[in-house]
């Protein structure tokens, strides 16, 4: 799996790099410029093939994440184990986001339910310190010449998927899968809770806030996820 990942990531990072880097060089400020891409491996492949819910996660993007893009793959691809873990659930500089993820295992685990998670983000290149989306021709050359999300899901396979980006990326995933369909969940605002749509994603596929969000407007989105991943997975 990791080798189809890294083989992925290095056909198309090359050319991207190089375009990313003409971009930044228009950019002043340093905080705002475009950082190296959140490249996915999998820590233990035997854990997450093991697991009834194999979940991939999804946040926004990357803030302060790499630094400035490098040529590099193989070195940004071996960074992602020292900042996320499937079994200890640790994200380093993300301390909302892991706890959000750390409450959708925990209940699924009340429920009888083993897990294994994957950290993604919706727009894979972030900012270097910047907070909020990247400068829309970042994202721009993120589509244009490095959109491997499709692909990672491919590879990787989860059977649940959880955009944990909120309402104001509903754009984003538009763009990257093109036949989507945001559709409500009964009981629910559409921007608080909503089911995605698309022949390029698993039938559980969910798009909430981000977990701070969550957390700072005191929104339990968490129980009524949980309710249906449980409810599909036991059918």
């Amino acid at each position: 799996m990791n080798e189809k990942l890294l083989s992925l990531y290095e056909k198309y990072w090359g050319r991207t790099v190089e375009k990313l880097n003409r971009i930044n060089e228009n950019i002043e400020n340093l905080s705002k410029k475009g950082t190296n891409p959140l490249l996915l491996k999998i820590n233990n492949q035997e854990y997450w093939d093991s697991a009834m819910a194999k979940i991939m996660f999804f946040g926004q993007e990357t803030n302060g994440w790499d630094g400035l893009p490098t040529e590099n793959a193989k070195k940004i691809f071996d960074k992602y184990g020292t900042h996320f873990c499937n079994e200890k659930l640790s994200l380093n500089g993300a301390k909302q986001f892991g706890n959000g993820i750390r409450r959708v295992k925990n209940e699924l685990q009340t429920q009888g339910i083993t897990s294994s998670f994957v950290w993604n983000n919706t727009l894979k290149i972030g900012k270097y310190s910047e907070v909020g989306k990247p400068a829309p021709n970042i994202t721009d050359a993120e589509i244009e010449l490095f959109d491997v999300t499709i692909s990672e899901i491919e590879i990787i396979n989860p059977n649940i998927i959880i955009f944990a980006c909120g309402p104001n990326y509903d754009d984003v995933l538009r763009r990257k899968f093109k036949d989507s369909i945001i559709e409500p969940i009964k009981g629910y605002p559409i921007r608080e809770l909503a089911k995605v749509k698309s022949d390029f994603l698993p039938e559980l596929t969910f798009r909430t806030y981000h977990p701070r969000y969550l957390f700072m407007k005191k929104i339990y989105i968490f129980q009524a996820l949980n309710e249906a991943i449980v409810d599909a997975l036991k059918k």
